[in-house]
Order: C-alpha cells, then structure tokens, then sequence
C-alpha cells in the first residue's frame, strides 16, 4: 500500500494482491514504526474515517470493490464530513499514451 498525505488529502495506491485481498478479506493494513507504530487500514464497512490510537482506518462500502480486480474503474474518492478527501485506488504500472494522457483515468467521485 502506498500512501500520500497532502493538506487535507490522503490517497492509498493498492496493488492488485492487496485488491484481491482486500475484495476477500474485507480488510488490508500496512503499518509503520519508529517510536512508535502508525497503522493504515482500510477496510469494507460505511463510509467512514476514524483515527485513535495511532490508528488511521478507512471504511469503503463492500460494493464499491465487488470485482474490483476485473473491472476497469480505477479507484473512488470521497469528503469524509468535509474536512478530509480519501482516494483509495489501484496502483497501475505507470501507462501513457505517445501524446502523454494516461491511459486509465481518474478515481470515480462518490457521494
């Protein structure tokens, strides 16, 4: 899981086996220590953000990822209560056009 913190905005790139695993499991987690350990989970539930206990989790609508692997939608984007953006997509090989456009297009709003 990659994950990119920018303002007010937080975007996970997850490759295909953590969408695989996330699509079966119903959860994936990736975690980071130094004087202490900061998880990132994201896991099928309401959509949702919470943090507490250096924990940041992530809750997406199962739907949204039914046959994510398979199909071509790239990832999803949400305001969680106006204050945070999530993105939560697949992480692709980068892939461009000769003229430069990328070849998979944008995360899909959800409301």
């Amino acid at each position: 899981m990659k994950i990119r913190i920018q303002n007010q905005s937080i975007r996970f790139r997850l490759s295909l086996e953590e969408v695989r695993t996330l699509e079966q499991k119903g959860t994936i987690q990736s975690e980071i220590s130094f004087s202490s350990v900061l998880t990132f989970s994201i896991q099928t539930g309401s959509k949702d953000v919470r943090f507490d206990e250096n924990r940041l989790v992530v809750n997406i609508p199962a739907e949204w990822i039914l046959d994510w692997e398979n199909n071509d939608l790239v990832g999803f984007e949400f305001d969680h209560k106006g204050t945070v953006n999530v993105i939560v997509e697949k992480d692709y090989a980068c892939a461009h056009t000769k003229e430069g456009k990328a070849l998979f297009g944008k995360p899909k709003k959800m409301n």
